[in-house]
């Protein structure tokens, strides 16, 4: 329990704002959060394990939810200055980010819940389109020619990503 307290007064200390109280526990780090916070919390950039990123910036602050379709969840950045989505807090998770109507790029993560792949949708790499880049930062993992193209199982995510962000826009006009 000391290591934990330690770790709220971290998280208290660095993030005045967040209220911190011993009735929740992060399994992943120990960080304790209040039953607000851990409603709140949702999704961000790198800091899913400590509850805030390098930027200082609280777990959850930079995206906000579209849509969740089983372990997929479509987010949004709440600014331009919005840090990539670098881990998550929930098992499994594959998210989708999304700019206006546009998908943008789906990341994965690995058993310690952090980037291990991203595929990017919106733009071409060296003629691929879309592309995967693999590693935490970026692109660390890829082989000598840079990004890959999609493995047959990336294919059906994309499919399954469209057809799910397409009947939920239509559902809205």
């Amino acid at each position: 329990m000391t290591n934990a307290i330690n770790c709220a007064n971290t998280v208290a200390a660095a993030a005045p704002h967040v209220p911190v109280f011993h009735t929740a526990t992060n399994k992943r780090s120990n960080t304790i959060f209040n039953p607000t916070e851990i409603a709140r919390i949702n999704n961000g950039g790198r800091g899913a394990s400590s509850g805030l990123s390098e930027n200082k910036n609280p777990y959850g602050s930079q995206y906000h939810t579209i849509l969740e379709h089983e372990n997929v969840k479509f987010v949004k950045a709440n600014s331009r200055n919005s840090e990539s989505l670098f881990e998550t807090m929930t098992e499994g998770r594959v998210y989708v980010t999304v700019g206006g109507n546009d998908l943008l790029k789906i990341t994965y993560y690995d058993e310690q819940n952090k980037r291990k792949k991203q595929i990017d949708l919106n733009h071409p790499h060296k003629g691929i389109k879309p592309h995967v880049h693999h590693g935490y930062n970026h692109n660390e993992n890829d082989n000598s020619k840079g990004a890959t193209g999609l493995l047959p199982k990336e294919k059906k995510m994309v499919e399954k990503v469209e057809r799910i962000w397409y009947n939920h826009i239509n559902k809205k006009q």
